[in-house]
Parts: C-alpha cells; sequence; structure tokens
C-alpha cells in the first residue's frame, strides 16, 4: 500500500513539478502578469503537497528534522495555501487588478493565520509516530487534532469550493467567448481544483470515522488522497496551454518549412553534382527548417546561374507551346517551362560536361516565401508535369531532324 501511495504521489509531483519548472522559466525570462504568479505559486503548493503526501519520503523526512508527523503540518499548511493560490488566481480573473490585489492581500492573512494556529495546535498535541495515510483515523480522537484537522479543512473547503465555482463562471464569461484556449485553461484549472476537492471530502470523512467509530470507512481517506493526485495531469495542462498558444504560430511555420523542404529535396539532389561544395549546414542548425529552406534556396539560385548558359531555346519553346495547349498559364507555365529547362540541361552537362552560353532571364523571388513559392513549383514540375517530358522529347526530335537536314545538305 504505501509503495503505491509513493508511486502515485511522487509521479503527481513530477508532473506537477515539470509544468512549475517551465512556468517558473518563463517568469524569469519574461516577468509575467499577476495570474501568472498566483498559477505559479498554486502549482508550488501543489508540488509540495504531493512530497509531502508520499509516505516514504514524509517518514525519512519526519526523523531527518526530528519531530514527528512533522510532514503532515507542512501538508496541511500547503494544501492550504494551495486553496489560497487558486482562490487567489480566480480572483485576479474576476475583478480588476487594484480590486482583485487587495482581496488577494486579505486571503494572504487568513493564510497566514490559519498556520500560525495550525502550528500552535500541533505543538500541544501528542503524535508518537509518522501516520501520513492514516493521520487523521489514528490521532483525531485528541481534541488539539481534530481541532488542527478543522482549522485548516473548513477555510480550505470554502476556498477551493469558491475557486471551482469561480473557474467555471469565468469560462463563461462572453469576454472570453472568443479565446478558446483560455476557456481550457480555466477548464482544466476547474478540473484540478476539483480533485482537491476529492481529497478534502476524504478528510470529513476519516474524521467523522475517527469520531463515531466508523472503521468500516478507514478506506475512504486513502483512495480519496490518491485520487486527487490525478489532478495533477489537468493542473499541468492549464500551466502548459498558454505556452502552446503562443507556440502555435511559430510550430507551424516550422511545419510548412519542413514541407517546403521534403517538397525540394528532389530537385536539390537533382543539381547538387553542379557544385556540390556550396551544400551547407550550419552548426547546430541541421534540425532549423528556416535555415535548411532558406540554404536549399540559396544553392539552388547558385546552381541554376551555372546551368543558364546550358538552357536550350528548342525546350522552352516546346515547353511554353505545350504548357500553353495544356491550360497552362502564368506562374504554372513559368515554372513547367523552367523544369524542362532545368531537366535538359542536367542530362546534357551529364552526357557532355559543356555547352554554349545562352542568355537567359533568371526568376528571383523578393523574399523567402516567394522565393520558395517560385522554387516549389518548379520542383513540382520538375518531378511531376508531362508537359516537361513532352517538350524534352519534341525538342529532341527537332533536333535530330535540323542534325539529318544538315547532313544530307553537305
Amino acid at each position: 500500500m504505501t509503495s503505491t501511495f509513493d508511486v502515485i504521489f511522487i509521479g503527481g509531483a513530477l508532473v506537477g513539478g515539470l509544468a512549475l519548472s517551465y512556468k517558473a522559466f518563463r517568469l524569469y525570462r519574461h516577468g509575467g502578469h499577476a495570474r501568472s504568479w498566483a498559477l505559479t505559486i498554486t502549482l508550488a503548493y501543489a508540488v509540495g503537497t504531493a512530497i509531502m503526501s508520499a509516505p516514504t519520503f514524509a517518514i525519512w523526512f519526519d526523523s531527518f528534522i526530528g519531530i514527528d508527523s512533522f510532514s503532515t503540518l507542512l501538508e496541511a499548511c500547503m494544501e492550504a495555501g494551495f486553496a489560497c493560490g487558486a482562490l487567489s488566481l480566480v480572483t485576479y480573473w474576476r475583478y480588476p487588478l487594484a480590486r482583485a490585489c487587495e482581496l488577494v492581500w486579505r486571503f494572504s492573512k487568513i493564510f497566514f493565520g490559519l498556520v500560525s494556529v495550525m502550528v500552535v495546535l500541533f505543538a500541544i498535541s501528542s503524535f508518537p509516530g509518522s501516520h501520513e495515510v492514516d493521520f487523521i483515523s489514528k490521532y483525531a480522537h485528541q481534541p488539539t487534532v481534530s481541532a488542527f484537522v478543522l482549522v485548516y479543512l473548513i477555510p480550505t473547503t470554502i476556498a477551493t469550493a469558491a475557486s471551482t465555482r469561480g473557474c467555471g463562471q469565468a469560462a463563461k464569461d462572453p469576454a472570453i467567448a472568443e479565446f478558446s484556449w483560455l476557456r481550457r485553461v480555466l477548464r482544466c484549472l476547474q478540473l484540478s481544483v476539483g480533485f482537491a476537492m476529492l481529497h478534502l471530502f476524504g478528510e470529513y470523512i476519516a474524521l467523522m470515522a475517527a469520531w463515531f467509530d466508523w472503521h468500516s470507512l478507514d478506506w475512504v481517506s486513502p483512495a480519496a488522497s490518491a485520487a486527487s493526485a490525478f489532478g495533477f495531469i489537468p493542473g499541468a495542462l492549464a500551466a502548459a496551454l498558454p505556452g502552446i498558444e503562443r507556440l502555435k504560430p511559430r510550430l507551424g511555420l516550422a511545419l510548412e518549412r519542413w514541407q517546403v523542404f521534403v517538397l525540394l529535396r528532389p530537385l536539390h539532389r537533382s543539381l547538387r553534382f553542379v557544385n556540390p561544395e556550396v551544400v551547407f549546414v550550419a552548426r547546430g542548425k541541421r534540425f532549423c527548417p528556416h535555415h535548411r529552406v532558406r540554404r536549399q534556396l540559396l544553392e539552388l539560385s547558385e546552381w541554376r546561374w551555372t546551368l543558364a548558359p546550358r538552357f536550350d531555346p528548342d525546350v522552352r519553346a516546346a515547353a511554353e507551346r505545350i504548357g500553353s495547349m495544356r491550360g497552362l498559364s502564368g506562374v504554372d507555365l513559368d515554372a513547367t517551362v523552367e523544369a524542362a529547362q532545368l531537366k535538359a540541361a542536367i542530362n546534357h552537362s551529364r552526357r557532355r560536361g559543356s555547352g554554349q552560353p545562352c542568355p537567359e532571364a533568371t526568376h528571383d523571388g523578393s523574399g523567402l516565401d516567394s522565393e520558395y513559392a517560385w522554387w516549389v513549383a518548379v520542383a513540382h514540375a520538375f518531378r511531376n508535369s508531362s508537359v516537361v517530358s513532352a517538350a524534352l522529347t519534341e525538342a529532341r526530335v527537332h533536333r535530330v531532324r535540323g542534325f539529318l537536314f544538315t547532313s544530307s545538305g553537305r
């Protein structure tokens, strides 16, 4: 049983710790609104509660400190702090900043008052040993322990219920109806705080069972506490969703760049023989799609300039004529003509390695987007266009006929 509780609470602490690390890093790097601070502090209290709830760690901690059940006191204080932080977070959502700061300061004073009372009650109680899982059933027969439990349980329940209700009301606020990600954050917070209510419910059952000797219900409190640890999952999502929302445009752009990289790859490999030495990937940039696509475009442009003197006017004329006959126009026709000339120049270069210079206009984009759009169109035509194949065939036939006519004329 103890090992099961260790796994559950340490696992919850790890999930919450990752979310806490992310929020703390964001605050350190970029600062944040009072809501960000409130969420970070609430996560810190939740992680501390989970760590102190792990039986093995609690036993070790109490023996290290030398005070029996001291981990239970810290857990109770952190639970109260979690409730105070959750209520403060909702307050920052529901009220203007000045009014919210005033209310949060009141909540904080109540919280520190509760901690002081709990410390006094804990000091005058007797705890012969550490019983993290069944603390209430072991010691609640003492009036001071019952008072200790009620001092943190009642205000914590009120604050937790108020924050759960506040998250639900804020999620329905028309002012944030158009921000779907923000509504999801509030729903995740509401679910996370709702899991904390399970733990508090189990504490009430344990207290009643100790008072009235209902030992058949001793299992309810440990089970509710274990179930409450799963609240770290929606809590971590609530912490991560704002960052994910900020990253979505960058992630979408990165995905688009990788798609362009894959589309350009066959054309890039086909032209690489022109000058392999210009291929370059900066150190640490191998998995940066923006760098890889930009390098592809630069290298394709350089190789295109090298092959331009080998462009065949017959291939160009054939590609323009056949493309027009098949309904191509504008950029599609220009890209198809370019692809046909490139493929013909590649074939010619591989066969002979030289050619006669021929002036040819270039097609450079004014920026990265227009440039890669152009090369994507060329790459697509290079691989798939039947016009390219037909133009090359017609140009070969035209050259053969010209050669035969010239030979017979001699």
